[in-house]
């Protein structure tokens, strides 16, 4: 994940992961969270099977702030990442829908095919093994929840 831009964070208690949660999410979305509203958020993740939870983090949430007013969590850059490496979203969520049915990773023609830019032959191979490490750790970290922290 180190490879990928993240940092390394170490994790000692769940209250350690929780607060590096909710770091990362004010952070991610430019705005302060307060601790109760956080529990909503958790709430919220916390639910559905593991193709309910895929969804939950492509989508934003509708969070009720304790001030009364209405704002909008993402807990995933989907979108920009899509962009960054030009690969047509809904091609995304369906491969990433195949992977948690057969826990197999995408097929290199699969992925070629949804990038919206086809890359030289030469250029394919480091393409492919990005997006499927990418795909794989989205999928063990996020939604399964036995990637590295």
């Amino acid at each position: 994940m180190i490879g990928l831009g993240y940092e390394k964070v170490v994790i000692g208690h769940e209250a350690d992961l929780l607060r590096n949660l909710k770091g990362q999410l004010e952070k991610h979305n430019k705005k302060t969270i307060s601790d109760s509203e956080f529990e909503k958020v958790l709430n919220h993740l916390n639910r559905g099977t593991v193709f309910d939870r895929a969804t939950i983090l492509r989508d934003k949430m509708h969070l009720k702030r304790d001030d009364d007013s209405s704002t909008y969590i993402e807990f995933l850059d989907v979108a920009n990442w899509c962009q960054e490496e030009g690969i047509k979203a809904e091609n995304l969520q369906q491969i990433i829908a195949d992977y948690l049915f057969t826990n197999q990773k995408p097929m290199p023609d699969v992925i070629i095919r949804m990038l919206e830019r086809k890359p030289k032959v030469l250029e394919r191979r480091p393409i492919i093994e990005r997006i499927t490490r990418k795909i794989r750790d989205f999928v063990e970290v996020f939604i399964t929840g036995v990637g590295e922290y």
